[in-house]
């Protein structure tokens, strides 16, 4: 008599039977395991193991910064006669994490928003100073600049209304030409009372780096005048150079590591394997994107003339949104028969058309070559400081002051792009001759095959070759093409590189199997 096994399978568990087939039950139970997520059903509230992880290392990881950070302040405070903690209190700290209150509680006793409020135009002992810098180390703001008011972090400079916390933008109003240390100290209680309006709080507010940077330093030039020992060598090692001289991230006070690309947790172009991916304001992008679109119009069922290619071309560079009626009515009003949804928005070229515009570049723009509109658009994505940028324009590009800055402003696009930029370049080669989109990835991808022969689409178009593995390109005869190409490669003794094209995590189209992969598979439309 056979036996059966049953099976009950659940989101976290799997009951299981063990019978005889017409006989009594043999064995049973239950194989329990723990849900990888916790709060598991409960929407938004629900999370990963692994995210909690990751959160709990993050903090770890801050808070060892941190302590770090105050620990090397406080070695130099006290070389200097700025803290009365010795060094072998500091290494007990740093070995066994014991802090020293007791040597530091009548140090630590004053309040640094009024010590800070008095350094600015009264003199402050050596262990008042080194309590107002200690106190900075600790609040020192969020390291933003203005070109990142557009990050989704833009809740910093805006602020949060349902928090009632102001944000950066509100403070520097309120501000005007006062220190940070002088705008907080009035939102102190007095001494014994608690707060009367809870809104205005100290630390209620968003804050940005630049606003401590400007008061420390300004304190420092006040008590330089009074103390010889606050030399601009003693500056440099805890605070940095001063605002003028470059960014908000000199010293101890204000080291900031330099934030990371995170360019390994973007999957890589599905053409070439070992190659990240651009970004889709990158200029060559655009202008694949506009050669794609050029070469599908269609007039009465005809591929466009040469002269009309390019006015389409370059209204799409020069415009970031518009329709194909607006375009049609901007180069040929009177022509009827295409191929194109007249009303239907079409996304151009972005970062070109903001470099078009006048008072930007403008028409100098399509004079420079393709090497110096990339080297401009990497300033424009790399560059985190307003300033910065705005010098950058106007030493090497030649601007007024007031472009630079107005200049400096602009944003690019970050999001990443379905292609790198070698694949880019060798897909441009065939759109720029006139193929469309589907086609070029096919001759882009051959060509790579055969990289290591001379001229390898110049023999095969004076042979036949090309136009035949066009035509079973077309009928979706992918065995064929491998088959017909490498009886021409044994002829003529080439290499071919079949393997060197496979894309790890690319899954090719219907209309792109090919069981060897000699060509680009492409993507799907990038633009209607």
């Amino acid at each position: 008599m056979s036996n059966k096994l049953g099976l009950r399978i659940g989101s976290h568990a799997i009951g299981w039977t063990f019978y005889q087939e017409k006989e009594k039950t043999l064995k049973m139970g239950v194989r329990v395991f723990p849900v990888p997520i916790e709060h598991f059903g409960a929407g938004k509230r629900e999370q990963s193991h692994r995210a909690k992880r990751r959160h709990s290392r993050m903090m770890r990881k801050r808070f060892a910064r941190f302590r770090q950070r105050k620990i090397h302040l406080l070695k130099i405070l006290s070389q200097v006669g700025m803290c009365p903690v010795t060094s072998a209190e500091i290494q007990d700290w740093q070995q066994h994490k014991a802090f020293p209150h007791k040597t530091l509680k009548e140090w630590l006793e004053p309040c640094p928003y009024s010590l800070r409020k008095k350094g600015l135009s009264e003199a402050l002992s050596l262990a008042e100073m080194g309590r107002i810098l200690y106190h900075i180390s600790q609040r020192r703001g969020y390291f933003v600049g203005r070109r990142m008011e557009h990050l989704p972090q833009k809740y910093l400079f805006q602020g949060s209304p349902e928090y009632q916390r102001p944000g950066i933008l509100e403070v520097e109003k309120d501000l005007k030409k006062e220190f940070l240390g002088g705008y907080l100290h009035q939102f102190l209680p007095l001494s014994q009372t608690s707060y009367l309006t809870p809104i205005k709080r100290v630390r209620n507010r968003y804050l940005a780096r630049r606003m401590y940077v400007q008061e420390i330093h300004a304190i420092w030039k006040q008590q330089e005048q009074h103390h010889s020992e606050l030399t601009p060598v003693l500056r440099d090692r805890l605070i940095g150079k001063p605002p003028g001289y470059g960014t908000y991230t000199g010293g101890v006070i204000f080291f900031q590591r330099p934030f990371g690309r995170q360019k390994n947790q973007l999957n890589n172009c599905p053409y070439e394997k070992n190659k990240s991916r651009t970004l889709c304001s990158h200029p060559l992008y655009e202008e694949l994107r506009a050669w794609q679109w050029v070469n599908s119009i269609r007039l009465k069922g005809e591929p466009l003339p040469l002269s009309k290619k390019q006015a389409f071309l370059n209204y799409f560079l020069l415009h970031g949104r518009f329709t194909f009626w607006e375009a049609l009515q901007a180069i040929d009003p009177e022509s009827k028969g295409y191929n194109k949804h007249y009303r239907k928005s079409i996304h151009g070229g972005t970062f070109q058309a903001l470099m078009q515009q006048p008072g930007n570049f403008g028409s100098a723009w399509s004079h420079l070559s393709e090497a110096e509109q990339i080297d401009i658009w990497h300033c424009f994505y790399f560059f985190n400081d307003q300033e910065k940028l705005a010098e950058k324009a106007q030493q090497d590009w030649g601007f007024s002051s007031h472009t630079s800055g107005r200049i400096s402003r602009i944003f690019v696009d970050k999001r990443t792009a379905p292609l790198s930029v070698k694949a880019i370049r060798n897909i441009l080669q065939f759109l720029r001759s006139g193929f469309a989109y589907d086609q070029a990835v096919f001759l882009a991808g051959l060509k790579q095959s055969l990289r290591k022969n001379e001229k390898p689409l110049h023999l095969l178009q004076e042979e036949g070759v090309l136009d035949e593995l066009l035509a079973l390109w077309e009928e979706q005869e992918f065995e064929q093409i491998r088959d017909r190409l490498q009886i021409f490669c044994d002829q003529k003794e080439w290499i071919l590189e079949p393997s060197r094209w496979y894309g790890k995590t690319c899954t090719p189209p219907l209309r792109e199997t090919l069981v060897q992969r000699l060509i680009y598979p492409p993507i799907g439309r990038l633009s209607n």
